[in-house]
């Protein structure tokens, strides 16, 4: 029958990944010194092995000095793993109330060490012991939020990994409060998640410059590289679903932008595709569309389909983008609108038809500006 292992061998499988884990991150960022973000997680691991290693071998009583020393460093394993996520995100890894933070466990056990002077457990005094597990408890709380609530994608699960850890973290600290052979069993049992939990976030961490260059690799290929929106292949990727759903569809198009190219460069022409594309996504991302670069000074949006109001909103917007630098000569842009009934294969249908709708607008406004002459 499956037996439970006990401490001191969970304890020796923690310390053996972590040091695996932890010379690899160093080994990366000596490949890499740019990359910082795997110093930082190899400082957690070494760091995270200092306190396992404490708190196993330390004969007990642990003087009051050497726990809070040993509860700080298991605060700072965990602190370091969030410095190196922001410092992966580009963010400053470390921030003030990280500091904060990482003094909690320690003061917490230096607090009550002095007011319950004697009592002895294999951690030292229980009650010191119980508050020091409270301070680890609340650093791991601080840093799962964190993550979850500010960080995106891989680190996330991250995030998740720490929030795992409450449970056991929380039924240790209840059956040291309250000892019975059910509560000690079931302490065991989920103490035996965190070697599985620490695994899962050194495999995430060393997934994760991998998996984001992956990302990014589709990202450019789905993106203009003028603009930063979306281009042909990605729309040829999304137009069976999206026609499938039924949105609407506009075409746009920018006179005199031939103009602003011949008499003020090519870098200037660029400038005014960028600020329109940027124009548009402003647009798109309050009103849950797509903005779309076919090539040239050609952009499409799509958009939820039906809504009149929605419509006339983007062609005051497309309107408006035209008051932009008045260095540059006279540029304006037409659009063209036309749905995609819901359940379409393609959405060549309602290009042609907005096409059209463009081209009539254009056509009137050459018109106008002709009977105006």
């Amino acid at each position: 029958m499956f037996r439970v292992p006990d401490q001191a061998t969970l304890s020796l499988c923690a310390v053996f990944v972590s040091l695996c884990f932890a010379a690899t991150f160093l080994g990366l960022w000596r490949r890499n010194p740019a990359e910082r973000f795997w110093l930082w997680w190899s400082a957690s691991r070494f760091i995270y092995v200092v306190g396992v290693v404490g708190f196993n071998e330390l004969p007990p009583p642990i003087p009051a000095p050497a726990g809070m020393l040993l509860f700080g460093a298991s605060a700072a394993a965990t602190l370091l793993t969030l410095a190196g996520l922001r410092s992966f995100a580009g963010m400053r890894p470390w921030r003030g109330w990280m500091t904060l933070l990482l003094l909690v466990p320690s003061l917490l056990y230096g607090a009550v060490a002095i007011h319950s002077p004697g009592l002895t457990t294999p951690a030292g005094a229980l009650m010191t012991r119980m508050a020091g597990g409270i301070g680890l408890t609340i650093v791991l709380t601080t840093c799962g939020v964190v993550l979850l609530a500010g960080a995106r994608g891989w680190a996330r699960m991250i995030g998740m990994a720490l929030i795992a850890h409450l449970p056991s973290y929380a039924t240790v600290l209840t059956s040291a409060w309250m000892p019975g052979a059910q509560l000690d069993a079931l302490a065991t049992w989920l103490w035996m998640t965190q070697p599985v939990l620490m695994l899962a976030m050194d495999l995430l961490l060393l997934a994760m410059p991998g998996m984001m260059a992956m990302e990014r690799l589709r990202q450019a290929a789905s993106c203009d590289g003028l603009t930063g929106l979306y281009n042909r292949h990605w729309l040829a990727t999304v137009e069976p679903a999206r026609a499938a759903t039924g949105v609407a569809v506009a075409m746009i198009d920018l006179d005199g932008f031939k103009g602003v190219n011949d008499r003020c460069g090519h870098a200037a022409g660029d400038r005014l595709l960028a600020d329109f594309a940027r124009h548009l996504r402003d647009w798109t991302d309050r009103h849950d569309g797509d903005a779309v670069r076919l090539g040239g000074d050609e952009f499409l949006i799509l958009f939820a389909a039906g809504d009149d109001r929605l419509a006339a909103s983007l062609q005051r917007h497309v309107a408006a983008a035209a008051d932009g630098n008045p260095a540059w000569p006279r540029w304006s842009a037409s659009i063209g609108i036309a749905p995609c009934p819901a359940g379409s294969t393609t959405l060549q249908g309602a290009m042609h038809a907005a096409d059209e709708a463009l081209y009539s607008v254009k056509k009137a406004r050459r018109s106008g500006a002709a009977c105006a002459a």
